[in-house]
């Protein structure tokens, strides 16, 4: 079937050209070399936009950078400018995960990081968070609940929560954001 010198074990195929098959439907594709020259478009904003690399499982364009899989953007960062201390990551200016634009990279801590997220909106909040078992209508109707006095056990029980998870919501240490829009939308009307 392919000009292999391997014994063979499945269907004809040796177990690495059996597996390039299963994975790829095809046994004797080559593999894509992460040192491959990174091609990129610019988009409106100025960002340079991987297209040759795909994207690892945290969204970042891989490529090959001292032996191992690293994002793109670190290698364009420690090419342009200089090795990356320890301690430190590159961030994007533009929030763009595919951008390599030397210009919307910069170097700070997690610290930092965790800030940008926060202060542009990218943190997951409400029901957006993966682990969350209410819906935001549903928080608005245990805030009703609570202000007209139903016992916390009688809706943790209700909505199948933990107590805890009622007394954050009353006392506002989760689900904070719904006061901010409801005031924002009052303000507004």
């Amino acid at each position: 079937m392919n000009n292999c010198d391997n014994p063979n074990y499945v269907g004809g195929l040796c177990n690495a050209h059996y597996l390039r098959k299963r994975r790829h439907g095809d046994a004797n594709i080559k593999k894509k070399k992460y040192n491959e020259p990174l091609n990129f478009e610019i988009n409106e904003n100025g960002c340079f936009e991987v297209t040759s690399h795909r994207t690892g499982t945290h969204g970042y364009p891989q490529v090959r950078h001292k032996g191992v899989a690293s994002p793109a953007h670190r290698k364009v960062f420690e090419e342009m400018f200089e090795e990356i201390p320890k301690g430190l990551m590159v961030r994007h200016k533009c929030d763009n995960r595919l951008c390599i634009n030397p210009e919307h990279l910069e170097l700070g801590t997690l610290k930092d990081n965790m800030r940008d997220k926060v202060e542009r909106g990218r943190q997951s909040k409400g029901q957006d968070v993966g682990s969350s078992k209410l819906k935001e209508f549903q928080v608005m109707q245990i805030k009703s609940a609570l202000s007209q006095g139903i016992s916390v056990r009688k809706l943790a029980a209700e909505y199948k929560v933990g107590v805890s998870t009622i007394y954050d919501i009353y006392y506002g240490r989760t689900w904070r954001h719904l006061e901010q829009e409801a005031l924002e939308r009052a303000i507004s009307e």
